[in-house]
């Protein structure tokens, strides 16, 4: 189920591209404010009222027992990122209001009913199992869908009502231009390369290496989007250099989020 919702989360951004009425950035930004907002929630929420774990034997589970001794191991344990949480229930589900938020996105750009009907059966059956194998209470994810649904109804003014407007105000040839000038600026190589990294170590990370490094690829990555944006796409200003060190930007900001929805769902 999280793959497929991660899979319909990236076919969302590719459509909204193309899509005369919506746009990228408003979307995108709508869809993290609801995760934001919802997370908000859920941290206000089990400040409040904390639950015990359901798994008797939890710690012994999701921590090393007996306690490392060495100082190394405990870096690399504090360092370790525990996608399955902790030993207690957290009201409201942050796996509820992560695949919610990644199923109101898809099915907003999708509009189809039957899509929409056949994606929120598959998320909804996911809870099923998450609640029957214990890892959640069911009021944990209810709650989780219900409030992140909710609050995505509630943002949808941030998408705003011009976009079909702005987009219209784009001359049909700025993107073909914008195109032509990046390849007069960058060799093919040099674009297969810059491209294909970064999403072969983001691939990598998921795959063959340990949780424990995910971190420092991080900070690299947002390092490296930093520097492309701030250092070298401001200054050029609207030249196709610009455009250039932007779009990788974007890119890297891409495998930032492929890797962190790959390691913690």
């Amino acid at each position: 189920v999280q793959g497929a919702l991660v899979a319909c989360l990236g076919a969302s951004f590719v459509l909204a591209e193309f899509l005369e009425k919506r746009q990228l950035y408003s979307f995108g930004r709508r869809g993290v404010l609801t995760l934001a907002m919802a997370r908000t929630i859920r941290t206000v929420s089990f400040m409040a009222t904390v639950l015990p774990s359901q798994n008797r034997s939890c710690f012994g589970q999701h921590f090393p027992f007996p306690p490392p001794s060495d100082w190394k191991e405990w870096i690399l344990v504090g360092l370790t990122p525990f996608k399955y949480g902790g030993c207690n229930d957290l009201i409201i589900s942050g796996h509820a209001t992560v695949t919610s938020t990644f199923a109101c996105m898809a099915s907003s750009i999708s509009g189809d009913p039957v899509f929409c009907i056949a994606l929120w059966t598959m998320v909804v059956l996911d809870y099923i199992v998450e609640i029957y194998e214990g890892f959640h209470y069911s009021v944990d994810m209810w709650f989780g869908m219900v409030v992140t649904c909710l609050l995505w109804r509630v943002l949808e003014p941030i998408e705003g009502s011009n976009s079909m407007e702005s987009n219209q105000s784009i001359e049909p040839d700025e993107e073909t231009k914008s195109r032509s000038a990046e390849k007069a600026v960058l060799p093919w190589n040099a674009a297969v390369l810059l491209y294909s990294l970064p999403a072969l170590l983001s691939f990598l990370q998921l795959a063959v290496l340990p949780s424990s490094t995910f971190f420092f690829l991080l900070v690299i990555y947002v390092i490296i989007i930093v520097v492309l944006y701030f250092g070298f796409a401001l200054p050029n200003g609207d030249s196709p250099k610009a455009a250039l060190y932007q779009h990788a930007a974007v890119h890297f900001m891409f495998c930032v989020l492929y890797m962190t929805v790959g390691v913690y769902l």
